[in-house]
């Protein structure tokens, strides 16, 4: 289950690129802080994202994640509304908020855990929006980026 947080944080620096023309803003660091589960289905985590954001300020909201393990979806992650300020280096908190996909048999995770399953078949897709504060965005929509790809990184 850590696993598939860290890598959601993993993929904010795809976000970042894939919109921005400015091509010296990065992730410097990504840190699983907390992960709380809450009842059998769902769960809390806390990240900590570090970003080189030597450009102007811009916000990423509207941020949804699926893992998906041989095809089928198997957490559903979704974020907070992350704001980086302009010309700064900094280290940001970042919540998510998980469920377990309906459908899926949530003992799979652990032998994802357990390296019973390959990287190869979990994916991940992602959506969302990064916009200028206050200003016009552009929708994010990311599919099937392999697990085994972010890890490498």
């Amino acid at each position: 289950m850590r696993r598939y947080l860290a890598l959601f944080a993993m993929i904010l620096p795809m976000l970042l690129g894939g919109c921005s023309k400015v091509k010296d803003i990065t992730v410097t660091s990504c840190e699983l802080v907390s992960v709380m589960p809450q009842g059998l289905s769902s769960l809390e985590a806390l990240i900590k994202i570090g970003i080189y954001n030597p450009s102007v300020s811009f916000e990423v909201s509207d941020l949804k994640g699926v893992a998906k393990v041989k095809g089928q979806p198997a957490i559903i992650l979704t974020a907070d509304q992350l704001i980086v300020t302009s010309g700064s280096d900094k280290v940001y908190r970042v919540p998510l908020y998980g469920e377990i996909a309906e459908g899926f048999n949530p003992f799979q995770l652990l032998q994802l855990l357990d390296n019973q399953i390959d990287f190869q078949d979990v994916t991940i897709d992602v959506t969302g929006k990064v916009a200028l504060r206050g200003g016009v965005g552009k929708k994010l929509d990311i599919k099937d980026i392999p697990l085994s790809k972010l890890i490498s990184q």
